[in-house]
């Protein structure tokens, strides 16, 4: 089965700069590189996605990927508070080695301003990227989406890049029921975006049990809501590890989509969608 990964992460691991590693993750404190991930996932590739904001795991994240045909993009960050983006960007485009970073992210979840995203310099970073033609992953938790919900109202679609949301928002996968009811609705409105698209990731560890029914609600309303042209699939490993493997993380949604889409569909959402939105190079 041909399924591009849209969520890998990579680092060679140093406390200091994995600090939300924390010892109740012990099993992720070591190095995980893509020679390993290659072994125990089953996907025909992928996309890198940075786990530290840091320029430096950037580059390291491209220079891993320039290493294996099977990578299409990385994600990356950009301190775009202390540096000049324009500036920065410009000299990406000039350097080979960044041919394949093709979006950014920022660890929106960890920012405690409920407004981060609403500042008009995280604004004007983000009409950068759709200048310039980079995609933006959008990591937030599921009470942080009324701020993305803000920021996509009061701002012109063609100052949006185009906009991935990560692991659906992290809802908290079988929670109460009020909480999936608030997800459900923010997620719908959100989906009413036509350049946001949605990532299905990290489901395994915002679960309380592995148990494949917990998840169909959640799936249900991610396909209803974006439909199979703007759904991708990620494993988050390794942090999946800390409830199953990648192969597992991505089972979870790959035997739901397989059971009920028309093979044309599925393809669009294992593959296809991944490499038009990502693969830009």
């Amino acid at each position: 089965m041909n399924i591009i990964d849209t969520h890998i992460h990579l680092w060679k691991y140093i406390p200091e700069q994995y600090s939300w590693i924390t010892e109740e993750m012990k099993v992720l404190k070591q190095d995980f590189l893509y020679s390993q991930y290659k072994q125990q996932v089953k996907s025909s590739g992928g996309v890198l996605v940075q786990a530290r904001q840091s320029g430096e795991e950037t580059e390291f994240l491209c220079g891993i990927a320039n290493q294996y045909n099977d990578v299409i993009a990385v994600v990356g960050w950009m301190d775009y508070q202390e540096d000049e983006p324009s500036q920065m960007i410009a000299r990406i485009k000039e350097q080979p080695q960044y041919a394949k970073l093709t979006g950014f992210r920022h660890l929106v979840q960890d920012e405690p301003d409920l407004r981060f995203m609403l500042q008009e310099k995280f604004r004007s970073y983000l009409e950068l990227l759709a200048k310039e033609n980079y995609t933006y992953d959008v990591l937030i938790r599921s009470h942080q989406m009324k701020q993305f919900l803000e920021y996509l109202h009061t701002t012109e679609t063609n100052k949006q890049p185009v906009l991935v949301l990560d692991h659906i928002a992290k809802p908290v996968i079988g929670g109460p029921k009020e909480l999936f009811n608030k997800w459900q609705q923010d997620i719908r409105e959100i989906a009413k975006h036509e350049n946001v698209n949605c990532k299905i990731s990290g489901l395994l560890t915002e679960a309380s049990t592995g148990s494949t029914p917990i998840f169909t609600p959640y799936l249900e309303v991610v396909l209803e809501a974006f439909g199979v042209d703007r759904l991708v699939l990620g494993s988050d490993w390794p942090v999946c590890t800390l409830r199953g493997s990648g192969t597992q993380s991505l089972s979870v949604s790959v035997d739901f989509l397989q059971a009920n889409l028309v093979q044309s569909d599925l393809e669009k959402i294992l593959n296809l969608n991944a490499i038009r939105i990502y693969g830009k190079n």
